[in-house]
């Protein structure tokens, strides 16, 4: 959990930034006006490199092995609500932060499930973490994350759903180039200390080794979370037997009932993240962070529906 100063800073710049762009899906909608002409990017934002508005409706993914580049363009600032922090050792990286009422009658209705969940210190969930830490849970963290690669290839967002006195924000850090990794993996170090427990989906085999890895990759200096529950192996005790497999969207499926449209495929996550770095064109990044977003939303359902 970040210390209390640090989630006040990202609420406050987050409250001065406008409101989100209308879907792209929305906008290309019927007749598109001109567009205007529009500058290059400066030279203090790198991570953008000019192209022309295509202004194409959304395309969907490639459903072969092949990652195919989207017509459109968009940029970051266009695609999603952020702002930049800067890391007083690391530098800059960016954070999308919403609270669950911004997210969607979805986000809200799992973020009551949790609250009754996390309250009830006989659900399965809240033994399993008060087993750990020898309490009730009061501030936990989904953690998902999105790398590059496998290996010991750069992590470029941690997604984080923060549940803390009752309410569940979203944090995600993102890395807009490769330069700013150190930052955004600084900044989730420092939540994850803070939480009285992290949950994730596979994340003792993947998402906290990773990170340490990375963290010590880059010089961050890393901190364990105080407890840790894999949510994959609980599902498999509960749910193995009556499901073709523990998938996360199998669970996501057959469990939350619930389907994604328009998802990226993890295959193609690594190829449209360095996309997005070369050609500043965040129209798949978009999809990048939705993805990762309805991921920590799983996560939290299947917390709360632990038999």
């Amino acid at each position: 959990m970040a210390p209390t100063g640090d989630r006040d800073l990202i609420r406050r710049a987050m409250s001065r930034t406008q409101g989100p762009e209308a879907p792209a899906s929305e906008a290309a909608q019927g007749e598109p006006e001109p567009a205007a002409p529009r500058k290059a990017p400066s030279v203090a934002s790198p991570y953008f490199a000019w192209k022309p508005e295509l202004g194409e409706p959304r395309q969907p993914m490639a459903q072969g092995r092949r990652y195919e580049p989207p017509t459109r363009f968009i940029t970051l600032d266009e695609a999603i609500r952020g702002v930049e922090l800067q890391h007083g050792q690391w530098g800059p990286s960016f954070v999308r932060c919403d609270a669950a009422s911004d997210l969607g009658r979805t986000a809200t209705s799992i973020e009551t499930l949790v609250r009754s969940a996390f309250g009830d210190p006989d659900a399965a969930c809240s033994l399993a973490v008060a087993a750990s830490t020898g309490r009730p849970p009061q501030r936990a963290i989904f953690l998902d994350i999105e790398t590059t690669g496998l290996g010991n290839s750069p992590v470029f967002l941690v997604g984080m759903l923060e549940f803390d006195q009752g309410t569940l924000t979203l944090n995600q850090h993102l890395a807009r180039d490769y330069s700013e990794e150190a930052a955004a993996v600084a900044w989730s170090v420092e939540a994850l200390a803070g939480a009285d427990a992290v949950l994730s989906f596979n994340g003792k085999s993947f998402d906290v080794p990773y990170l340490r890895a990375r963290a010590a990759a880059t010089g961050v200096a890393w901190t364990a979370p105080a407890a840790h529950l894999d949510l994959l192996h609980m599902a498999r005790r509960c749910w193995a037997e009556a499901l073709p497999d523990c998938k996360l969207q199998t669970l996501e499926r057959q469990v939350c009932a619930r389907r994604r449209a328009e998802d990226i495929p993890g295959w193609a996550v690594p190829d449209a993240y360095h996309h997005f770095v070369r050609t500043g064109n965040a129209t798949h990044l978009e999809r990048i962070m939705e993805h990762n977003l309805q991921d920590l939303l799983t996560l939290a359902e299947l917390a709360a529906r632990l038999p």
